[in-house]
């Protein structure tokens, strides 16, 4: 992957990212943490998919001896 595509795609996850954490306010006082802002429908793996998109995630590569 070139460069110019990298960058882009890096810039494509961190818009995605600070979209999904402007709705999270379970670090301001009073609220719940790990709730994101309220909708009609709360269920709980709403919360949890949110969580796992936003997460960094540490890939590695196993090898067998």
């Amino acid at each position: 992957m070139n460069n110019m595509v990298l960058d882009s795609v890096k810039a494509a996850a961190k818009d995605a990212a600070e979209s999904v954490l402007s709705m999270y306010v379970g670090n301001q006082p009073g609220n719940v943490p790990g709730i994101f802002l309220p909708v009609d429908v709360y269920y709980w793996w709403l919360g949890g998919a949110a969580w796992n998109v936003s997460s960094p995630k540490k890939h590695t590569a196993r090898t067998s001896c």
